[in-house]
């Protein structure tokens, strides 16, 4: 009788010392793979996702050089099928910022009261005397972005007409959701429109009223 539970006791022994062998080698193991595994996929969702200043700053200027490309493929058709009768100050209620539109706005107000006209040159197409013109060789330049996320761009192009070129660049900032031009700068004879508004409007605030 003592033989048989001595033998009892040494099978319950070996038995217990099986299962803990077992878990030793293989219980740990699929642990540590699930430990591998939590922490491999913590890693990858809290690992931040981010362009680059640099790469951020390309797509960036290539959104403002699409947009700036996209209104003067616009200006060229319209011009090239209406001719003097293309509506500019449309183009500039639907491209142009606040800023230049309030400003454009008193002075064909001081054009009307005082029967003298500002524009000389057509500010989209710099040409005098022709309405055959074609837009090339963009290029974005000066991108700045300031305080409260002010963003500001300038695209530098030619005008190509029949018989010469104009080199000129047009001054942008992003308002209400969009690139919108600001400025227009004719580049041949240095003529800065915005600046050569505010001479022609001689600081009257009257015209903003």
């Amino acid at each position: 009788m003592k033989r048989l539970v001595c033998i009892f006791f040494i099978a319950l022994l070996i038995d217990g010392c099986l299962i803990w062998a077992f878990n030793k080698l293989f219980g740990n193991r699929d642990s540590n793979v699930s430990d591998a595994s939590q922490t491999e996929l913590t890693d990858s969702t809290t690992k931040p996702k981010y362009q680059s200043s640099e790469v951020a700053l390309q797509a960036e200027s290539g959104a403002v050089l699409e947009q700036v490309r996209t209104i003067y493929d616009i200006v060229k058709h319209e011009n090239l099928y209406f001719g003097s009768g293309v509506n500019n100050d449309l183009f500039d209620k639907t491209y142009c910022s606040k800023s230049w539109n309030k400003v454009l706005a008193a002075v064909r107000k001081k054009e009307f009261r005082t029967n003298h006209l500002f524009f000389e040159v057509n500010h989209w197409t710099m040409a005098y005397d022709t309405d055959l013109v074609s837009f090339e060789e963009f290029e974005v330049r000066n991108y700045y972005v300031g305080a409260d996320n002010e963003r500001l761009a300038s695209v530098f192009f030619t005008v190509y007409t029949p018989d010469t070129y104009i080199p000129a660049r047009v001054d942008l900032v992003y308002e209400d959701g969009a690139w919108k031009i600001d400025n227009f700068h004719h580049l041949k004879y240095d003529l800065n429109m915005k600046a050569r508004m505010w001479e022609f409007l001689q600081d009257d605030l009257s015209e903003f009223i």
